[in-house]
């Protein structure tokens, strides 16, 4: 999603849509097994109607199109969503803001998130769209990512961060900043929930490739860094990663576990 709009601060994917794709490393292994979680967990079935919240290029969704399911897309994004179009033209989308979806009331079987309420400002407000819109009994299906502290590629990536903030700069997401405070949300909401691990998966790129991302900026934790912060982290990272690793580019691991929770809203 593009910086972030005038109105809604936000994380809007726009200026990622040509290389997004390339970014993520799961495997197609690992894939199918989401997308059978999704559809097992949900009950997902042909007749249902199914929200996907945050799109994108439509890795989560295609998947279960493609096995029959009915989700329609929404996202802030239009060049993301063109993305998923090339890839599936029958697709449906709806441009939209999370915290006001275009949809009626319990009109839908299932909603499914995935890695989107941290970039979501008014992300409370947004699972209250999804209570909303979910029939009585209808399933929010939130896909998360556990990072791996210890392995070698987070260290390197939170090294770059903590550079950052030793210059003053903000690493802070403007969505829900932690695992704990979503679910003391579910809790005070009183909504019932399981979570399920769905695979254990260690990605390996050529530290160089690494490197190559941050400098240009893909990921959009670094989108809203200020210029002059960004270029001394930067300058300070790679030359602790040459002291560190020197001209060694090995495949660096980066281990994480794909979680998947299971939530059953209360009605109000």
């Amino acid at each position: 999603m593009s910086h972030t709009t005038t109105h809604d601060p936000s994380v809007v994917f726009d200026r990622a849509a040509s290389y997004y794709d390339r970014t993520r490393t799961e495997s197609p292994e690992i894939a199918t097994a989401l997308t059978n979680m999704l559809i097992e967990q949900g009950a997902l079935s042909e007749m249902m109607r199914v929200l996907e919240v945050g799109v994108g290029t439509g890795r989560i969704t295609i998947p279960l199109l493609r096995r029959g399911i009915n989700v329609i897309g929404v996202d802030m994004s239009l060049p993301m969503m063109r993305v998923m179009r090339a890839k599936q033209p029958d697709a449906t989308v709806a441009q939209a803001n999370a915290t006001q979806l275009p949809f009626r009331a319990e009109s839908a079987h299932a909603v499914i998130l995935s890695h989107v309420l941290h970039l979501i400002a008014g992300w409370e407000r947004a699972l209250y769209e999804v209570q909303r819109v979910l029939k009585p009994g209808g399933k929010l299906l939130h896909c998360w990512q556990e990072h791996n502290s210890e392995s070698a590629g987070q260290v390197i990536i939170s090294k770059f961060f903590e550079l950052v903030r030793a210059h003053g700069g903000g690493t802070e997401r403007p969505g829900v900043r932690d695992r704990q405070t979503l679910i003391d949300f579910g809790q005070r909401q009183g909504w019932q929930s399981q979570t399920i691990e769905v695979a254990i998966w260690a990605s390996k790129e050529p530290l160089s490739t690494l490197v190559e991302r941050f400098r240009l900026r893909q990921w959009s934790s670094t989108w809203q860094i200020a210029d002059d912060v960004f270029a001394k982290a930067l300058l300070e990272w790679e030359r602790w990663l040459k002291e560190t690793y020197g001209n060694d580019d090995q495949p660096l691991p980066h281990e994480r576990r794909i979680m998947l929770d299971v939530v059953l809203p209360q009605r109000a």
